[in-house]
């Protein structure tokens, strides 16, 4: 019995820690968004951490921006990420992927009155996205959502510098809105409050024979990212310095500030911060048993960043960023009763159970990108990034309340990853359309770990054999890992 007990509270938060995220640190990666993030025309520089607002108002997310336009147009774009896949070692097997097909338009109606001006805009999105952890073998978890959502809504231009905005999404049977309201005053000042309902619900998996030696049923964790997102935004520009930012009330308060200066024609400086984070609180359930524990997962992400512009000439460009990074989680889950013992022991008995910790990731990152545009047209742009990324001390504790005590604890191994990313972007006109493409590759150079000192020999033993150079650490990491590789194709038509 005491065996069975004991394997039992390993399974358990074996099970919960994994479900929250106790998984190889280069799974959170996508979380973080690093590296080959943002839209095609940002991953020349392997991801902008700069906001530009007229980009994100061809998107759609800001489409109150979108009045001015004289034109209309619609983009078809296709995206395909292979995060990460793991081919050798104790997690051989894991791997993340995503893929996206979206089509957006917006149709400008010109003035329908004195000083009024309106235009319509629609959105379909498909996505399919795959998370699969696997530990010597055996799947431990799996998580995947494929979802098809459209998006409709209308535009106006108002007297006085206002502009109004309102939308509606499908998403699994509901409608989620958009509202947005602007306000600017001859392009210096604008300020704007936007709502929006984002994020998805997606369940994570646990497959049922995950322990060997006692039954272990499937466990199902919702993982609820939706929220109702409110931002409140100003933008500043005099000559020349501009400054613009945003500020997400609510539980867990979010913001975005970014600053810039222009002190040589040539020459632009830029400066920024973000922070923003998810709170989930939900409830784990298990196959044949029903809800087990409460989980509360806390997920937190803050930047520090700034970067450079030079215009080297009329057509060429470089550009330079520089972001620090941190993603911390933290993480509790408390037992219901005796709903954990009688899922993984067949006992009804009551440990008090309470699975609580925390990890962090700390990333620093340095990229350089060069833009050029020809006389025909025709623009890319080529990147490069460096990219550190270690772990902070950490750890997972299993308490009983019933014994008053720890009965188990678990240290997140300290990891120090480098990684190089080479990515590029090409755009083409041709007549009214732009045909573009971009890609990303992500290379691990080396994964180092911080090993426990092991205690003095008693005899003396030879020396060990000279560490292998990073040549052959290189080849060793691209032997066993891949993925870290994005490629996006998008077509623009103007109308």
């Amino acid at each position: 019995m005491a065996r069975r007990i004991a394997c039992g509270r390993g399974l358990w938060a074996a099970a919960l820690g994994i479900a929250l995220g106790w998984a190889p640190p280069a799974l959170a990666f996508p979380v973080v968004r690093l590296l080959l993030d943002g839209e095609p025309e940002e991953l020349g520089l392997g991801g902008e951490p700069f906001r530009d607002l007229e980009l994100e108002a061809r998107r759609l997310r800001r489409p109150s921006f979108l009045v001015d336009e004289e034109d209309g147009f619609a983009l078809l774009a296709i995206d395909a990420e292979n995060t990460l896949r793991l081919k050798a070692g104790e997690w051989a097997g894991s791997r993340a992927s995503d893929r996206r097909v979206s089509l957006r338009t917006y149709l400008p109606f010109g003035d329908v009155l004195a000083g009024v001006r309106l235009g319509l805009f629609a959105a379909a999105d498909h996505l399919d996205s795959r998370v699969e952890v696997v530990r010597d073998g055996r799947s431990l978890f799996r998580l995947r959502q494929d979802r098809a959502f459209p998006f409709l809504g209308m535009a106006v231009a108002l007297p006085f510098g206002v502009a109004l905005a309102a939308g509606a999404e499908g998403l699994d049977g509901a409608t989620r809105w958009h509202l947005e309201g602007r306000w600017t005053l001859a392009d210096r000042l604008g300020a704007w409050v936007r709502y929006r309902d984002e994020g998805f619900r997606q369940t994570a998996t646990i497959p049922q024979g995950v322990a060997t030696r006692i039954h272990s049923p499937v466990v199902h964790l919702p993982l609820d990212f939706q929220r109702a997102a409110t931002e409140l935004g100003l933008r500043l520009a005099i000559d020349p310095f501009w400054v613009q930012g945003g500020f997400l009330p609510g539980r867990l308060t979010g913001f975005w500030a970014e600053v810039g200066a222009r002190p040589w024609e040539r020459l632009a400086l830029r400066a920024g911060a973000d922070r923003e984070g998810h709170r989930i609180e939900d409830r784990l359930s298990a196959g044949g048993t029903g809800e087990i524990a409460t989980v509360d997962l806390l997920l937190e992400r803050f930047r520090l960043f700034w970067g450079a512009d030079w215009y080297v000439g009329p057509r060429d460009r470089l550009r330079l960023r520089h972001v620090i990074s941190r993603l911390s989680a933290a993480t509790r889950a408390d037992e219901l009763e005796t709903q954990a013992a009688r899922a993984f022991l067949h006992v009804d008995t009551d440990l008090g159970l309470l699975l609580e910790g925390g990890a962090a990731i700390q990333v620093q990152q340095i990229g350089l990108a060069w833009t050029r545009r020809t006389s025909g047209g025709l623009e890319f742009s080529l990147g490069a990034q460096y990219l550190r990324a270690h772990t902070l001390p950490s750890a997972v504790s299993l308490i009983s309340h019933v014994l008053d005590r720890a009965l188990a604890e678990e240290s997140v191994e300290r990891l120090t990853a480098h990684l190089l990313g080479l990515t590029g972007h090409v755009r083409y006109p041709i007549g009214r359309f732009r045909l573009g493409a971009a890609f990303g590759q992500l290379l691990p150079l080396s994964l180092e770990r911080e090993l426990a000192p092991s205690p003095a020999p008693p005899s003396p033993e030879p020396s060990p054999k000279a560490a292998p150079g990073w040549l052959q650490r290189l080849r060793d990491t691209l032997r066993t890992t891949s993925g870290g590789s994005r490629l996006a194709f998008q077509v623009e038509v103007d109308f």
